[in-house]
């Protein structure tokens, strides 16, 4: 049951992390955190403004960022960066869980410059093999600290 009104996606490259959103998947869901990971909760119909609505619908967005996963967001036909681009537009609480070993500041040049601020000016949860559940339980307070407000700036604020 979800205790309070947040409602999280979960944004991921599917090449390098299916593993790890699935794992976050799973925690929050236990935890009884309303969450959505495209392959556990889309059904039938038009897949693309499906999951768009699934992210307008969400207080929290989840950015996964594995090695690699912003290098093909060059194209803005990417579903990475559609993502997050729509997520953005509607004003949604970004929270960057970063795996081991990714260097953000590679990644955000990938990304592109206009999405630098969501990024670095975002609470951020590092996950580390060793330490998985702590990263976890950091990820849980993050979304349960900023249910009733908006805590993180998002770009379009920050440019006004």
């Amino acid at each position: 049951m979800n205790t309070d009104n947040s409602r999280v996606f979960i944004s991921y490259r599917r090449d390098t992390s299916k593993y790890l959103a699935q794992t976050i998947f799973q925690y929050l869901d236990k935890e009884g955190i309303s969450v959505f990971l495209d392959v556990e909760g889309l059904g039938p119909g038009d897949f693309d403004s499906n999951l768009l609505e699934q992210i307008a619908a969400s207080t929290h967005f989840i950015s996964l960022i594995s090695p690699d996963a912003f290098k093909r967001c060059f194209n803005e036909k990417d579903w990475v960066l559609r993502e997050i681009d729509h997520a953005n537009n509607h004003g949604i609480i970004f929270i960057p869980v970063i795996d081991e070993g990714v260097d953000l500041n590679k990644e955000l040049c990938y990304l592109g410059s206009k999405y630098h601020n969501i990024f670095q000016n975002s609470n951020q949860v590092r996950i580390f093999v060793e330490y998985v559940q702590a990263g976890l339980e950091r990820l849980k307070y993050f979304i349960s600290s900023s249910s009733s407000k908006k805590s993180v700036e998002t770009f379009s604020e920050a440019h006004v």
